[in-house]
């Protein structure tokens, strides 16, 4: 029974709320919050010896940097209740990587920020996509008209990179 159990922890799913998801993939849904993220904005790596309490928290860094909050959630968001807002986990949507990765970094992105509100953290959703493929999912689980962050890492230094962002951000009809 202990090693179900500890297998149930892996996924989180005493964590996951059917009646909370959004989707055919049935992707966690963040609430929307009226906030305006701070002026200030500090990686997560960081956060953990902060001085700087009115600060944001936001996770676009490299996955290996911020992975162990998904396998100890509670310890981490116990840290990040102290900040004013933070941005959900950014875990990354590489066009050359499966479709079911993409998924599951979209699924454990949107989870981890739904925990993060039932805890009393506000939460800014952060959203990424990689392809027309992802179009189907990327999206779910975000509020309607809300505040979402987005993240420029590694488009900015490509030409082709930044026409698939702004085109995506424009709704038009994207090359894959």
């Amino acid at each position: 029974m202990a090693k179900i159990k500890h297998q149930r922890d892996i996924y989180h799913l005493m964590d996951f709320l059917r009646g909370r998801t959004e989707g055919r993939y049935q992707i966690p849904k963040i609430a929307k919050e009226d906030i305006v993220a701070p002026g200030h904005i500090i990686d997560f790596s960081r956060a953990l010896s902060a001085k700087v309490l009115t600060a944001g928290v936001h996770f676009f860094l490299d996955d290996e940097k911020f992975e162990r909050i998904w396998h100890s959630p509670q310890r981490y968001i116990s840290i990040l209740k102290r900040f004013s807002c933070v941005f959900s986990p950014d875990f990354s949507l590489y066009r050359d990587m499966p479709l079911a990765l993409k998924l599951w970094n979209v699924y454990r992105s949107r989870l981890l920020g739904q925990m993060m509100q039932r805890a009393g953290i506000h939460v800014i959703p952060s959203v990424s996509w990689a392809g027309k493929n992802t179009f189907s999912f990327c999206f779910s689980g975000l509020p309607h008209s809300g505040t979402v962050a987005l993240s420029t890492v590694g488009i900015l230094n490509n030409d082709k990179k930044m026409e698939f962002f702004y085109c995506r951000m424009q709704k038009n009809v994207c090359i894959n």
